[in-house]
């Protein structure tokens, strides 16, 4: 087989007769995809990906149900930043062989680089339900979930890929980050009662938090400054999906968003909750938010939480533990 040659002769070193074995076996088999791609290889070993990306697209119009071809034209395509090219290419892969680990863990890098985090843990994932050895899919997935805040998650990836012996320097860099990031969570008092008249809803906030009445709005905050709580009633009847429209026209507002949580209408008792935590870049400082507006009868009660801590799961429990104490008062209710 071409391709086992050509793999020999890169393997010691000897270029020059990769790429004249490769040229004389398309001379001889013009229409033999492998040759091209044997070609494209060689490129690739010298880090030619102009030319490697030609003789790929050479392979292509011969067989375009070739997997070979397919990801070597996605793995080109994304080297040279044209995401859409390659995700186009991996997907043709995947419509040829579903199961391809290399084509996912491609396909999770594609939407790191678009930061859609959540997606690319599911491609990683994917990829490593089919090769459970992938130790690059296990660091890329590490690196998203330290990304998206997902800290245990991250720890957790991390730690397998240093048990398959990976040399990629991000794990013990983000270990290092995700430690730091670890002593750097909100520590405040207890929960108590936020003292309130009239008392149309109930919320504990730390003992060691202040509060004050700003017009229509409660603001709570932290003694450093670093995290606040905002509260303000309405009245109305939302339905489910107007709960959720009001929070994404919130943050259709901001720039440079994460979404950490996606927006979702809960039912905690009698309430309808809908809930969504984000980043977003404010002041050119990237601020955790935390959003949750409960609606009962005709009152509704609009909550958010803001935080200047690095985003991690001790941050998301720590604000899900205030915003989760808002209740709306019976008698209100009724």
């Amino acid at each position: 087989m071409i391709d086992e040659v050509i793999d020999k002769l890169l393997r010691d070193g000897d270029i020059a007769a990769a790429e004249k074995t490769a040229l004389d076996y398309i001379r001889e088999h013009a229409k033999d995809a492998d040759g091209y791609l044997a070609l494209a290889d060689v490129y690739i070993e010298r880090e030619d990906y102009a030319a490697a990306t030609v003789a790929a697209r050479d392979a292509y119009t011969i067989n375009r149900r070739s997997s070979k071809a397919l990801e070597t034209l996605g793995w080109l395509y994304l080297t040279d930043g044209n995401h859409t090219l390659a995700e186009e290419k991996f997907q043709e892969a995947l419509a040829v062989d579903e199961r391809n680990a290399f084509v996912w863990g491609n396909l999770g890098i594609i939407a790191s680089l678009a930061k859609d985090y959540d997606l690319a843990k599911q491609r990683y994932r994917k990829a490593l339900s089919f090769d459970s050895a992938d130790t690059t899919a296990w660091v890329n997935l590490g690196v998203a979930c330290a990304e998206s805040g997902a800290d245990a998650e991250a720890v957790a990836a991390f730690a397998k890929a240093k048990q398959l012996k990976s040399k990629d320097k991000r794990v013990d860099s983000y270990l290092t980050r995700l430690h730091e990031r670890a002593s750097d969570t909100p520590r405040y008092g207890s929960l108590i009662p936020l003292p309130m008249t009239p008392a149309r809803f109930t919320v504990n906030v730390p003992a060691d938090w202040s509060s004050k009445l700003e017009g229509s709005v409660i603001t709570v905050s932290a003694p450093d400054a670093k995290a606040v709580l905002f509260i303000s009633c309405r009245t109305g009847n939302p339905s489910d999906e107007e709960l959720i429209d009001d929070i994404n026209d919130y943050v259709k507002s901001m720039r440079g968003v994460t979404v950490h949580t996606p927006a979702a209408v809960l039912r905690r008792g009698a309430e309808r909750v809908s809930v969504m935590s984000f980043t977003a870049v404010t002041n050119d400082r990237t601020v955790y938010h935390r959003l949750a507006t409960h609606a009962y009868g005709q009152l509704v009660v609009d909550a958010t939480f803001t935080a200047r801590f690095p985003v991690s799961d001790a941050l998301d429990r720590f604000s899900a533990s205030i915003l989760d104490t808002i209740s709306i008062v019976k008698d209100i209710r009724a």
